[in-house]
């Protein structure tokens, strides 16, 4: 017998293959943990690109000379909605990690057996991502503030050459990372779909 085939584990003996399955439930555990995590990860960040949103809205709506400021806001939804993705794929792949691998190698039919069947069950959820809060509160206000500079911008007489090829470069590096957004929503849906 090897020094690893009896071991003590909280006051009971366990043999290998017992302790090489408590070992794939801790991971599990982590693993779900991690999952869960990402999820609030979520709301979290659903929060702050509302609350960046309506502050910004609400400041450069209380003036017309601070109507630029809304340019922050393609900036932000960019970033927020790419690690929202980047946080929804992982997910999905730790999700895949415990289907495919320790569900696997976990003696009994399937133990773990909430990934196999959550799998079926999300297809039908994932025809509904344009319904989720992330094109909206991501692209779709980055739209609206797109949409509300422009005329500010481009035909508001008073603005400086320099001001207004600044605003420009910034309205227009807004609407590409814009459309970015949403080309990354799309590829997204693709994936789950």
């Amino acid at each position: 017998m090897g020094i690893f085939a009896d071991l003590v584990l909280e006051g009971v003996l366990m043999d290998q293959e017992e302790v090489h399955v408590q070992a794939l439930l801790a991971e599990y555990s982590a693993l779900r943990n991690e999952i869960l995590q990402r999820l609030s990860g979520h709301w979290i960040m659903f929060a702050f690109q509302l609350t960046v949103a309506s502050v910004l809205f609400s400041f450069a709506l209380s003036s017309s000379s601070r109507t630029g400021f809304l340019l922050i806001i393609p900036i932000v939804s960019y970033a927020v909605s790419a690690e929202y993705l980047r946080n929804e794929r992982m997910i999905r792949r730790l999700g895949e990690y415990i289907r495919l691998e320790l569900s696997t190698k976990i003696p009994g039919d399937n133990v773990l057996g909430w990934e196999s069947w959550r799998l079926p069950n999300m297809a039908s959820e994932s025809r509904f991502i344009w319904l989720s809060p992330l094109p909206v509160t991501s692209p779709g206000v980055s739209l609206i503030a797109l949409a509300w500079t422009a005329d500010y911008i481009f035909s508001r007489a008073g603005i400086s050459v320099v001001d207004r090829c600044f605003l420009g470069l910034t309205w227009v590096l807004g609407f590409v990372a814009t459309l970015i957004s949403f080309y990354n929503i799309w590829l997204y849906k693709r994936e789950v779909t």
